[in-house]
C-alpha cells in the first residue's frame, strides 16, 4: 500500500496511524497527574488547616472540607477533559505531549457530547462516587462513615451502612471498567477500545506518515514550518488496516 495518496484534484490526503495504546495510556496518566496536583494545590491554599502547618483561606469544619474538595476536583476535571479538550478540538496536555489526537469521526454528531460520553467511563462513575460519599459525609451524624468508607476491609464488623455500600460499588465498578478498558486497549488488533466506538471517536497520533521521519517531523513537509491539518484525509490502524473496516 502506496503511504501517499494523491485524489483526482490533486489533493494529497494525509493518513496517521491510530495511537498506540501505550501512548494513550501514558498521556492520560500525565493528564491525570497535572489534573490532581491543580486540584491538590486549590484544596492546600483554600482549606488547608493548621494541624498541616499551613493556615487556610476559609475556616471550614471537617465535613465540608470533603464536599469542598470533591466539587473542585470536579470543577477542574471538567475544565480539563471536556471544556479544554473542545476547544482545543481534541487535544489535552497529555495528548500534545505524545503527538496524539482525540478526532470525532462522525462530523454530524457533538463531538462535547463524545468527549462527555467517553470521559464519564474514565473519571465521572468515580466523581459521583466521591461527590456521594462527601454529601453522606455531611450528615453522618454518628462520624463513623469515612472510617467505614476507608477501614472497611481492615474491620472484623462489615458495614450495613447504605451510602458505604453504595459509594464502595461505584467505586468497584469504576475500578473493573478501567482495568477493562486498559485491557481492551492493549489487546485489540484495532487499537480502538469499547469507549472509542461509544463515542465515536478515534485517537490518532499526529504524524503525517509521509514524513521522512515520523518520530520528530509532526506534521512537517520537507523541513518547513509545521502545517496544522484539519481532519485528515484517512485514518489507519496499521499498514493493511482501514478504520472504515473497524
Amino acid at each position: 500500500m502506496e503511504q501517499t495518496t494523491i485524489s483526482n484534484e490533486n489533493q494529497k490526503k494525509h493518513r496517521y496511524m491510530l495511537a498506540k495504546a501505550w501512548n494513550r495510556i501514558f498521556a492520560r496518566v500525565i493528564d491525570v497527574l497535572i489534573v490532581t496536583i491543580v486540584v491538590a494545590g486549590l484544596a492546600i491554599a483554600i482549606i488547608a488547616t493548621d494541624k498541616m502547618g499551613l493556615k487556610g483561606a476559609l475556616d471550614l469544619n471537617q465535613k465540608w472540607r470533603y464536599l469542598l474538595i470533591t466539587l473542585i476536583s470536579i470543577f477542574i476535571s471538567v475544565l480539563y477533559f471536556i471544556v479544554i479538550q473542545r476547544l482545543t478540538d481534541g487535544r489535552t496536555l497529555g495528548l500534545i505531549m505524545f503527538k496524539l489526537k482525540m478526532f470525532n469521526l462522525i462530523p454530524t454528531k457533538s463531538f462535547t457530547l463524545n468527549i462527555i460520553k467517553k470521559e464519564f467511563f474514565l473519571w465521572m462513575i468515580v466523581s459521583i462516587a466521591n461527590l456521594m460519599a462527601s454529601i453522606f459525609i455531611m450528615f453522618d451524624k454518628s462520624g463513623t462513615f469515612l472510617r467505614d468508607l476507608l477501614f472497611q476491609n481492615n474491620s472484623p464488623e462489615k458495614s450495613t451502612n447504605i451510602g458505604v455500600i453504595f459509594c464502595q460499588t461505584f467505586y468497584v465498578i469504576s475500578g473493573v471498567i478501567i482495568i477493562f478498558i486498559i485491557i481492551h486497549m492493549c489487546l485489540s488488533n484495532k487499537k480502538r477500545c469499547f469507549i472509542d466506538k461509544i463515542s465515536d471517536t478515534a485517537v490518532v497520533k499526529m504524524v503525517d506518515v509521509n514524513s521522512t521521519d515520523i518520530d520528530s517531523n509532526m506534521n512537517t513537509k520537507m523541513k518547513r514550518a509545521k502545517r496544522n491539518y484539519g481532519l485528515p484525509g484517512e485514518i489507519i490502524g496499521s499498514a493493511t488496516d482501514e478504520i472504515d473496516s473497524l
